[in-house]
C-alpha cells in the first residue's frame, strides 16, 4: 500500500524548483511471510515524507501495509504473499520543495515460514533417527498453531473417513487392516481410548512404510502437536516429525520435531506426548 504521510503533489509549496534528495535504500533482507520485513531509508530525513510502493517479481504494484516507524525505518506487515524478487520504491517530499527522483531497492524474497508445510509425515524410527518397522500404534494427534498446544486445533474437526474433513486428505505407508486404518489416527480430539479407535502398523515388514500422514491442503504455520500413543501396542521408541510442500518426501522434506520415547507411558495406558515444532 503506497502511502504519504501527508498528500503531496509535485509542486506543491513552490520552494523555487528545489527538488527533494533522493532517498537511498539500504539492502532489503528476505524475511518470512509470516514475519515482517524492514526498509530502511539510509538517508533519512524526518521533515520529509516518504511514499513506498512495493511490487512483485512481474512489475505489478502490491498492495498491502506498511508502517512508517518514524525513525527511517517502515515495516512490511507480516503477510506479504510468498514469492521471489519483491523491491520497493521510495520517493520523497520535503517541505516547500519538489518531489524527488525515484529510487529502487534491490529484490527480495517474502518465504514461506519454516513451520508453514502442507504435508505432515510421522515416521517412525530408532534413536538415531533411522527407520524401523516395528510396530507403531496411534490413537490420536492434534496440530495446534502456537507452542506449547496452544493457539487453534488442526485438524479442528474428527475423521470419519480419509477424506472426510474438507480440504484435508490422510494417508500412511501401511495399517494393519481397516479397523487400524490411517485416518483412525485423527477420528477422536483428546480421550481416545478403543484400541479399534488407533491406527496400527501390527505385521508391517519394511521400515520406510512405517508412517502416518495428514496432507492439510494448503501450507500451514504449526508450532506444536500432541500424539497419544499406548506403549501395549507400540514398539517403536521414536519418531520423526517430517514437513513438505510437495509431499514427495524424496529429499525436499525437512525435519520439524523429533518425537522421542513416544512408547512410555504405564502398560495399557493411553499417553499423550507433547513437542513443539521448530
Amino acid at each position: 500500500m503506497a502511502t504519504w504521510k501527508k498528500v503531496l503533489l509535485e509542486g506543491d509549496g513552490g520552494g523555487g524548483g528545489t527538488v527533494s534528495t533522493t532517498p537511498v535504500i539500504a539492502t532489503i533482507a528476505d524475511f518470512e511471510s509470516l514475519s515482517t520485513g524492514t526498509i530502511t531509508i539510509s538517508n533519512y530525513n524526518s521533515s520529509s515524507d516518504y511514499r513506498i510502493i512495493i511490487y512483485d517479481s512481474g512489475d505489478s504494484a502490491v498492495s498491502h501495509t506498511l508502517t512508517d516507524n518514524s525513525n527511517g525505518t517502515f515495516t512490511i506487515t507480516s503477510g506479504l504473499e510468498v514469492g521471489d524478487d519483491y523491491y520497493v520504491t521510495v520517493e520523497a517530499a520535503g517541505f516547500g520543495e519538489l518531489k524527488s527522483a525515484v529510487a529502487t531497492s534491490n529484490t527480495f524474497d517474502s518465504q514461506a515460514a519454516q513451520t508453514q508445510m502442507r504435508y505432515w509425515r510421522i515416521q517412525g524410527t530408532n534413536s538415531s533417527k533411522v527407520n524401523v518397522s516395528s510396530k507403531l500404534a496411534v490413537g490420536d494427534v492434534k496440530f495446534y498453531t502456537g507452542s506449547n498446544q496452544s493457539g487453534s486445533a488442526v485438524p479442528s474437526a474428527n475423521a470419519t473417513s480419509a477424506t472426510s474433513i474438507s480440504g484435508v486428505t490422510i494417508s500412511s505407508g501401511y495399517f494393519h487392516s481397516s479397523t487400524y486404518a490411517d485416518y483412525k489416527a485423527f477420528d477422536s480430539y483428546r480421550g481416545n481410548t478403543a484400541s479399534s479407535g488407533m491406527w496400527w502398523t501390527l505385521g508391517n515388514s519394511t521400515a520406510n512404510n512405517n508412517w502416518l500422514q495428514i496432507d492439510l491442503g494448503t501450507s500451514t504455520n504449526l508450532l506444536s502437536l500432541e500424539i497419544q500413543t499406548n506403549s501395549s501396542y507400540t514398539d517403536t521408541g521414536y519418531a520423526v516429525l517430517y514437513g513438505s510442500n510437495t509431499g514427495d518426501f524424496t529429499g525436499e522434506e525437512r525435519e520439524m520435531a523429533f518425537l522421542n520415547t513416544i512408547d512410555s507411558g504405564a502398560s495399557g495406558t493411553w499417553t499423550y506426548h507433547n513437542y513443539n515444532i521448530t
